[in-house]
């Protein structure tokens, strides 16, 4: 999906889930753009660190777990 038709989806999600008109320039669009960017960095990292640990578990010996 192209970034253009994602803020065009967030725009109508947001227009009908709180019943307000919402523009490109909006703050409110920004900021939910950014929090749902930041959701999702954030999960991704947690999964990627989240994946390290369990490599380091497997790769450790017995006696050091």
């Amino acid at each position: 999906m192209m970034a253009a038709d994602k803020i065009e989806e967030t725009i109508k999600e947001i227009a009908v889930k709180h019943g307000i008109v919402v523009v490109r320039g909006d703050p409110i669009l920004i900021l939910h753009i950014i929090n749902e960017r930041l959701m999702r960095d954030s999960a991704a990292a947690q999964q990627e660190i989240l994946a390290r640990f369990k490599e380091e578990l497997e790769v450790r010996p017995p006696m050091e777990r």
